[in-house]
């Protein structure tokens, strides 16, 4: 058993056995552990190992009763995390319900992730609505995607939000999604090829 992540005086810990993953939070060396199920995988991924799905499930109460699941999460400890949700009931706003009244719930998560910021996106299983919504704050102009390549066109002054700061709201948007990303400005697409 290894300690993964530090969670407000837990050790997130792990050990493998074969196929088997079991993931436990422990409260110190030599202490019973609590046992995590790893079932909720999304392009081959497990999500109920990451610390935003464990204390998403204990501050969101759709997201523990099944009404709303965490569909895809890509993450950058200590810095940002998207996270792609969806509702199994049409009455119910997943990204509401993980938001909560005035940003109460995700505030709980990111105090208990000291500090980390989440953005929360609707999941959709189209690729190219999945990326551009990824994408916020950025306005997309248009998406294509070609087998594991999509091509994202924003506006020149939206380049910047695009990519994020050291290319990371593009790099967690690529991962979210699962596709390698290029983001060009218009004016790229509009200049005649010489």
């Amino acid at each position: 058993i290894r300690a993964v992540e530090p969670i407000r005086g837990l050790a997130v810990m792990r050990r493998r056995r074969g196929l088997h993953d079991e993931r436990a939070l422990c409260s110190g060396p030599g202490k019973v552990c609590e046992a995590l199920a790893v079932s909720i995988k999304y392009n081959g991924c497990a999500l109920d190992s990451s610390p935003i799905a464990i204390h998403a499930r204990t501050e969101v109460p759709e997201i523990a009763s099944g009404v709303v699941e965490i569909k895809a999460i890509a993450r950058e400890p200590g810095h940002r995390t998207k996270m792609a949700v969806w509702s199994n009931d049409p009455t119910v706003d997943p990204v509401g319900a993980c938001v909560g009244a005035r940003g109460a719930r995700v505030h709980t998560v990111v105090n208990e992730l000291l500090g980390e910021k989440i953005d929360i996106v609707p999941f959709t299983e189209e690729p190219a609505e999945l990326l551009e919504r990824a994408l916020v704050p950025a306005r997309v102009v248009s998406v294509t995607v070609e087998g594991r390549n999509a091509l994202v066109v924003v506006p020149d002054d939206q380049l910047s939000p695009a990519i994020g700061r050291e290319g990371q709201n593009a790099r967690l948007a690529a991962r979210l999604v699962g596709l390698h990303v290029d983001i060009v400005p218009l004016s790229k697409l509009e200049e005649p090829e010489s």
